[in-house]
């Protein structure tokens, strides 16, 4: 192959392609993305915290089966303390103290993932976690989807802007092999679906 040039393979190189590799099954998938989208109040970060504690402590979700344990990275872009709050309900209400380990992690530095040098740092810190844990990490919540572009100067209404997360998005799933969950907003008019740009809509495997 001549130098420079991308790797590929031939058809007949390729091998059945692997089924999903699930963490909650029907939702979360490895090497995926889905996207959270409801107006402010419509409780879908108290939805998405209930899953960072279902993931990181192998329950179910809401009737969806857990397939295994998985280490949680929750990036709180906004209102962290609520986010904290609401994880210590869930150990508040599974009867744990405050001094139990459990594999869930929250970050609340600001994070500009329109730049792809930010995709290295994001990379070490979820291998830094699963080295902490022991446990690999499978989930990884960013809240919200509009902070990761305002962070780098974008606008969430243009599709340059967002396809620029995207493709650090998918470097950052290339390297880890993570499920990314985006939290995002509705516009005024919430008939309308995702605030902005539509072109989330093609970037997501669930919405």
């Amino acid at each position: 192959m001549s130098n420079g040039a991308y790797p590929f393979k031939l058809l007949h190189e390729i091998s059945a392609i692997p089924q999903r590799r699930w963490l909650i099954k029907g939702v979360f998938a490895a090497g995926e993305t889905s996207a959270w989208i409801g107006p402010p109040g419509s409780l879908k970060s108290a939805l998405l915290a209930q899953a960072a504690w279902c993931v990181g402590t192998g329950e179910e979700w809401h009737g969806r089966k857990n397939s295994g344990q998985a280490d949680v990275l929750y990036f709180a872009l906004e209102r962290s303390d609520l986010v904290n709050r609401r994880l210590s309900a869930e150990r508040d209400r599974a009867g744990l103290s405050s001094t139990d380990r459990l594999p869930i992690g929250v970050v609340t530095s600001m994070v500009d993932l329109m730049n792809p040098a930010t995709v290295d740092r994001v990379v070490s810190t979820i291998n830094r976690a699963g080295e902490e844990f022991g446990i690999p990490v499978g989930l990884v919540i960013f809240d919200t989807f509009a902070k990761l572009i305002a962070a780098g100067g974008g606008d969430e209404d243009k599709a340059r802007d967002q396809g620029r997360v995207f493709a650090n998005l998918q470097r950052i799933k290339n390297a880890t092999g993570v499920h990314i969950a985006l939290m995002g907003h509705t516009g005024k008019d919430e008939s309308r679906g995702a605030r902005g740009s539509n072109a989330i809509l093609g970037d997501v495997d669930l919405l």
